[in-house]
């Protein structure tokens, strides 16, 4: 995959998600040039969730657990697409998308937003756990439980997160 600056005017490029024409672009929306390993190479045009705020987590390229798609993260929201099918994608049902944090040994993908955490996995949705009133913020993996923080009953907390479950840990 590549990151590009413009679409290549003699490149064709399709994908469903992408809106309006591929020449005409926003000055940052990611456009990734995809060469995957059994089909025609793609570009896609990832529009984000327009949530340009300072919460909103950094622009993001995923590999996916499928270990054939891959996730952009963008502006609040997140794209998951077949590198060999681009047709095939969703989004991500979170916004905005405050955080991210990959845990290989499971498998999983989490995401953050304000009061959650959403897991998905191989095939999709796995999980979401309400976890904190505001601020709910990804740590990192410690053994099988997702680490991390949010503003609770008046302060801020320690937040544990069954991975296997998405229940709240002890």
């Amino acid at each position: 995959m590549s990151l590009l600056a413009l679409v290549p005017s003699t490149l064709t490029c399709s994908h469903e998600r992408a809106q309006g024409s591929f020449l005409n672009t926003g000055p940052a929306d990611p456009i990734i040039l995809v060469r995957p390993a059994e089909g025609e190479p793609w570009v896609g045009v990832f529009y984000g969730g327009g949530y340009d705020y300072p919460a909103a987590a950094h622009g993001l390229l995923i590999g996916w657990p499928d270990e054939v798609s891959f996730c952009v993260v963008y502006a609040g929201g997140a794209t998951v697409v077949r590198a060999d099918a681009p047709h095939e994608a969703f989004e991500i049902e979170t916004f905005p998308i405050t955080g991210v944090l990959v845990a290989p040994a499971q498998g999983l993908v989490v995401f953050a937003d304000f009061t959650s955490f959403t897991a998905y996995g191989r095939t999709g949705l796995k999980w979401r756990a309400e976890v904190a009133t505001d601020e709910a913020t990804l740590s990192h993996v410690e053994d099988d439980a997702l680490v991390g923080g949010g503003f609770v009953a008046g302060s801020n907390q320690p937040v544990r997160v069954d991975l296997a479950t998405g229940k709240l840990a002890d």
